[in-house]
């Protein structure tokens, strides 16, 4: 896995690194399996939180949680519903 802290700005990747941003933080799903894998590099969870988020941002124009906390209750529903 790549270390995704250290892009500074997606548009400087090749295609093929792109596209592995795109599939790796498209879907709340790949989202949360990227930040648990990206959580090693970064100095607080919060930090690899808004990297990500803003990755996001750079890709789609919006970001895929508006805050940390949202993305904590959002993974918190998913591990619930897993669980059914």
């Amino acid at each position: 896995m790549k270390n995704y802290l250290k892009i500074e700005s997606f548009h400087d990747l090749s295609f093929k690194e792109k596209a592995e941003v795109i599939v790796s933080i498209s879907k709340p799903e790949t989202f949360f399996m990227t930040f648990f894998e990206n959580l090693p590099n970064a100095r607080t969870q919060v930090e690899c939180f808004n990297h990500l988020n803003d990755l996001h941002f750079d890709i789609y124009g919006f970001y895929m949680y508006s805050e940390y906390n949202s993305f904590r209750n959002t993974y918190q529903k998913y591990l619930k519903n897993r669980r059914k």
